[in-house]
């Protein structure tokens, strides 16, 4: 790699830097590119983004230092990735607002419904058949049947705290395409409601 040359970029587009430089420092330069903050349409960090994770491990391999920051922006971007597409396949209301009352059941306390024993009429009618929240705080049980349930359906979520769970779902805009979602590398995750 150190002998070999390639674009800054590793892709040669004219959107992005394209500096030779020697292979081994391009890969650095896409891995921890995100810090730059670049317009979507430039990010050298979002044009790699799903070979990231073998270029991450090769830059640590070769002992060069990454941001502390590069894997909460991987994990975030992830999850902007995952909860874009996942709103996008979403067949109906009583998906999105399910999902989204399984997040106010991070914080919020809540009734699980088992679905299977409700009738066809009363789920077709309903807006939420599997957790309905109710006065209170959560308790921790709750918090991690919710985190296990939502890890195994979208692993995307499995590296997020809870606040950056939340945040991230509601911040994912299902009107707006990934290129039109810029997401700071420096983001302050508000704390749950």
């Amino acid at each position: 790699m150190q002998a070999s040359k390639s674009y800054a970029s590793m892709c040669g587009q004219a959107q992005f830097f394209n500096k030779q430089v020697s292979t081994d420092i391009a890969l650095w330069y896409c891995v921890n590119s995100g810090y730059l903050n670049l317009p979507t349409d430039r990010d050298t960090f979002r044009f790699h983004f799903y070979d990231l994770e073998p270029m991450i491990k090769i830059v640590k391999t070769l002992g060069y230092p990454n941001d502390e920051n590069l894997m909460g922006h991987y994990n975030r971007t992830k999850a902007l990735f995952g909860f874009l597409s996942v709103y996008k396949t979403m067949r109906s209301e009583h998906d999105k607002k399910t999902l989204q009352n399984m997040l106010t059941g991070l914080y919020q306390n809540g009734v699980f419904i088992n679905a299977k024993n409700l009738s066809k009429k009363f789920v077709d009618t309903e807006t939420c058949s599997l957790f309905v929240p109710i006065d209170g705080a959560a308790s921790q049980e709750q918090i991690e049947k919710i985190r296990n349930m939502l890890g195994e359906k979208y692993t995307f979520t499995k590296s997020l705290t809870n606040e950056e769970l939340y945040f991230m779902a509601k911040f994912a805009d299902p009107k707006k395409n990934i290129s039109q979602t810029p997401l700071d590398y420096n983001i302050e995750i508000p704390a749950l409601p």
